[in-house]
């Protein structure tokens, strides 16, 4: 299971990878869709077409990451596309939990 909350602050969209269990840390490419990448390398990025979340890197386990724009437009199009690409993750097995920015993926 991967717990993460995601949200929108200012012009800026922020992520903490509350939980992960189910995926191999550092393993790279976890899954795709047709607009992002979901990924463990290091440590926990949010980077323009790939969502990294925990990895080698145990010391940023708690890392709050952002990720800011230069207004709230952009801003939005970018968390709507982190927000599919964790139902896609989910759908690929059909089981969907989200509640209150908080996705978890399993």
């Amino acid at each position: 299971m991967i717990k993460i909350r995601l949200e929108k602050w200012g012009q800026s969209v922020v992520m903490q990878v509350l939980e992960q269990s189910c995926i191999d840390r550092g393993c790279g490419r976890v899954f795709t869709n047709e607009d992002m990448i979901l990924f463990s390398g290091d440590s926990p990025e949010l980077v323009p077409n790939e969502i990294f979340i925990r990895g080698s890197d145990y010391s940023s386990d708690k890392f709050v990451v952002v990720r800011n724009f230069y207004n709230n437009d952009d801003r939005d199009v970018y968390y709507e596309r982190i927000v599919k690409l964790f139902r896609d993750y989910n759908n690929r097995n059909k089981q969907i939990e989200e509640e209150n920015n908080i996705f978890i993926l399993e």
